[in-house]
């Protein structure tokens, strides 16, 4: 969610700090959920394990409206404030 709204800050304002925010929480998350093997998100920073219930639908599609924004893909995923 958090990247979400850097990336609608950064779209309303053309302020790049809210870009390269969105980028470094993105950085965060990759680091934290993804384990070596990186099939999976894990469900929680405490966990070794995926699970639905643990929003990474909703983690996933920020990373990809962040990676569109990026590398200046057609905008296609709309920004959301909803938790899948």
């Amino acid at each position: 969610m958090a990247i979400m709204v850097e990336l609608a800050a950064y779209r309303l304002t053309g302020k790049a700090d809210y870009l390269s925010s969105a980028r470094t929480i993105a950085d965060a998350a990759l680091i934290a959920f993804w384990g070596n093997d990186g099939r999976l998100p894990r469900a929680s920073t405490q966990a070794d394990y995926y699970d639905v219930i643990s929003y990474a639908d909703t983690l996933l599609l920020a990373l990809l409206a962040l990676h569109e924004q990026v590398t200046g893909k057609s905008l296609e995923v709309p920004l959301s404030d909803l938790i899948r």
